[in-house]
């Protein structure tokens, strides 16, 4: 069918030819994100934030430097699988002060563990197309928990240099007690400063390594 398509293109106005060809590049840009591919997290466009409950709402921090590997199989994605890096001294929620704090021993004691790890183990199609539940183990200052993040796919795109790019949105919750983050204040009437429940957010952008 496509090479009849061809023979019919000198009959075509200019404008249909040009709509013609549009289409064809779309469906071949399609064609090359078919296979599983290994993607490079791009430190410039990904992060990795959280929030936890402060008092009666809630306060939010990101992590800014983060890095890894990603495969991403859109045919099979049981097949795809992470290893990613977050910089703990990279966080930061807009206060100066309290980003020292959480840098100290008393949360990330960032100076003695500088880097945060999570790898996956399995990954497992959701039942909705792009979205994805990763079974795999996160390390915060040393202490190896498991994990299942939710992940949707955001998108694969050639970029303005024909670097394939693939988008990411994520969540999970952790408690941080479990990894021996516990600070807390007492206040006057017994409740606690701090939540447990720590909810992390992360949007990743990744290039493909072939194509950097």
């Amino acid at each position: 069918m496509f090479l009849r398509w061809l023979k019919c293109l000198p009959l075509l106005s200019a404008n249909s030819k040009f709509l013609f060809i549009l289409v064809l590049a779309g469906a071949c840009t399609l064609c090359s994100f078919t296979q599983g591919a290994e993607f490079e997290i791009d430190p410039h466009y990904s992060s990795v934030g959280f929030r936890i409950r402060h008092l009666v709402s809630q306060t939010r921090g990101v992590f800014t430097g983060t890095e890894g590997k990603i495969f991403f199989d859109p045919a099979h994605p049981e097949q795809s699988r992470v290893d990613a890096t977050v910089h703990t001294q990279t966080i930061t929620t807009h206060h100066a002060q309290r980003d020292k704090h959480l840098c100290a021993d008393d949360f990330f004691d960032c100076k003695r563990f500088p880097e945060a790890h999570f790898v996956s183990r399995v990954v497992h199609p959701a039942g909705v197309p792009g979205r994805f539940d990763i079974d795999g183990e996160l390390t915060i200052k040393g202490i190896t928990k498991p994990l299942t993040i939710h992940a949707t796919l955001g998108g694969l795109q050639e970029d303005a240099y024909g670097n394939k790019r693939a988008g990411f949105s994520a969540v999970a919750e952790i408690n941080r007690k479990d990894y021996e983050i516990t600070w807390n204040e007492t206040l006057d009437n017994g409740s606690l400063l701090l939540g447990d429940q720590v909810n992390l957010e992360m949007d990743i952008e990744a290039v493909e390594e072939s194509r950097k």
